[in-house]
Parts: structure tokens; sequence; C-alpha cells
């Protein structure tokens, strides 16, 4: 069983993110019952679903072999545009998700240009037990990418890096994360969380890196670099644990990257001959650590014996998204 948390427009091309959720939910998590009472703008660029209810038998937590505690997998999946990238798309990304067997589901980039973040309580049901938690899907604006500026030797200040972070017009990556920080919701959950209440998960594609990884050891990665991406540091600043990160601590050992399983190169009139930079920018948080614990992370690209093939030779990967999945596994402290 799985809780779906995407993008549902009504508009644009939305039909594709629709008939992407009802595959799942038909596939995936056939009793799903979902009531979706409101949802809040919070500006043009970000909307909060802060009253989204799932209810009935919408997830179920799975116990892991030789122990009695209740598990929780959490995913983030960019669909590269609902797997229109590739051919059978839509039937790949299904096949993949229900391969990963997720109770929570944060996707991204089902509808092109459209950057939302939506939040919902889910109630899991395991022997009798309830158990709540809240839950944020996020995917921050994609502008002026700070990893390209930190490879530009024209750029030679970090305020330059910046611009597409924390921007004066309030669309930068930072806006976005402050948008979310002063949602009532948010803050009312984030407090419960600090008080052994139910725990908050916050997953998506952030679109840029962590400060947690540009540091002096990886600036030889990065142009030269160390660098505090604000968005990952506001929410750590709060408390929130990235969870991959927790379990894999050696960034040089284990980078993590998400971008890109295909965008290897870029300069299509350079046939694709220039590096493009490789970087962790999705993410699972977490808050709440008398509640939850990360028993495992590790990023998802499909079969290893059938390798994503980089652009311009992937219409027919197996694998439909351009980014790697970030699979997380949790145990539920009870």
């Amino acid at each position: 069983m799985v809780a779906v948390f995407g993008i549902i427009p009504l508009f644009r091309e939305g039909c594709f993110s629709i008939i992407l959720l009802l595959m799942i939910m038909i596939v995936v998590s056939e009793s799903a019952i979902i009531e979706r009472l409101e949802y809040t703008t919070i500006d043009t660029e970000v909307i909060f679903s802060t009253s989204t209810k799932l209810k009935g038998k919408c997830l179920k937590g799975k116990v892991h072999k030789g122990s009695d505690a209740l598990s929780i997998r959490a995913i983030s999946f960019n669909t590269w545009h609902t797997g229109r990238s590739v051919n059978n798309g839509l039937e790949k990304l299904v096949k993949h998700i229900k391969y990963l067997n997720p109770d929570i589901a944060a996707l991204q980039d089902e509808v092109v240009d459209i950057y939302f973040g939506f939040g919902a309580q889910v109630l899991i049901t395991k022997h009798g037990h309830t158990f709540p938690v809240n839950f944020f899907s996020m995917h921050l604006n994609y502008v002026s990418y700070g990893p390209y500026a930190a490879q530009n030797k024209l750029v030679t200040t970090k305020e330059l890096i910046m611009k597409g972070e924390d921007s004066k017009d309030g669309y930068g990556r930072a806006a976005n994360i402050r948008e979310l920080l002063a949602n009532p919701k948010f803050q009312e959950w984030s407090k419960d969380a600090e008080n052994a209440g139910p725990p908050v998960i916050i997953a998506g594609d952030f679109n840029c890196p962590s400060h947690i990884d540009w540091i002096e050891e990886t600036k030889s990665l990065h142009g030269g670099w160390t660098f505090e991406w604000p968005a990952t540091k506001l929410l750590t600043d709060i408390g929130m644990i990235d969870s991959f990160r927790e379990i894999h601590s050696d960034v040089m050992e284990t980078p993590g990257h998400t971008w890109s399983t295909v965008q290897n190169a870029t300069g299509s009139e350079w046939d694709y001959s220039i590096p493009e930079p490789q970087d962790r920018i999705d993410f699972i948080f977490y808050k709440g650590s008398k509640s939850l614990k990360t028993k495992k992370s590790y990023t998802y690209s499909g079969d290893p014996k059938h390798k994503p093939q980089p652009i311009p030779n992937h219409a027919n990967n197996d694998y439909p998204s351009d980014h790697y999945t970030v699979v997380t596994d949790f145990d539920v402290l009870l």
C-alpha cells in the first residue's frame, strides 16, 4: 500500500499526472482512499496542501524479518515529465514504484514548469497500532542552478553562486523553504515532532546540493568551492535530519549523487562534450528522533544490468527518470 503525494492540477498538462496517480493507486494501493479537503496557495510557485487527508487502509507498515519494529519506507522520485522522455515511460514509472513498494511516495516533475509543495498527515496502521506521520513533498525552483555557477570560471564570488538560492525577487530556493517554515501547519507539526509527537518528513527535488556535501574535503569536485547551500541549511537549523547522510556520513566515500542518471554531459551543439556537474539534489529529511530512526537509505536507478543510457541515447531506458530515486527505510519507535 502506498500514499502518493504528487501534483494533480486540472490545467495545462495535468491529465498525465492524474493518469499516473490513478495507475499507481490501482496497481500498488487498491484500498487507498484519498480525501482532499482543500489546498492553500502560498505564492505563484509553491503550493502547500496542508489539510489533505489519507484515510482507511491507505498505508501499512512492514515488519523487517527478525524484528518486531514497525518499518515505513519513503521515496522521493522525480518522474521526468511523467515519464514522457522515454518510451512507455508511464508504465515504467508504475513498475519501478511498485518494485520499490514504498509506504509514502513523493513525486515531482509531473507537469512541466510548475513547482509545488504538498503536505499531509498520514495514518499508518499495523497490528492495531495507529501511527501518524506528517509529510511534505517539495519541488523547488530550478532557475539559476548553483553548481553551474560554481563551475563557471567567470564566477569569482559566492554572491554570484547565491543568486539562484536566495534571490531578491523571492523565487530562490531559500525563499521556497522559508515559505514552508512560515506555514502555520508546518510550524504546528514541527513543534509537535520536537515534543515526541508525530514525526515530520520532507522529501523532494531541491534543485540544489546540500551544505553538508560542499565542504573542504570535497571542494576539488565542486570547482574549488565550499558553499553553505541555504535551502538545506535552513532545514537542519530547525532540527531536520538528512536521512541519507545520517547513514552515509563520509561524503567522499558515498557521494550519493541523484543528478543525474542520464545527464552526464551537456551542450548538444558540442556533441555533449561538456561535463555536467553531478550532485546530490534530492533529499528525504525528517524530524522526530523519538519516534523514527533511519534504518537504511540509498539511491536507486533500476536494475544495474539495465543501466540508464545517457542523453541523447536515453529513449529506450528502462528506468524513466533523469534523477536517481532516494529511498529511506525508517524504524518506528512505538
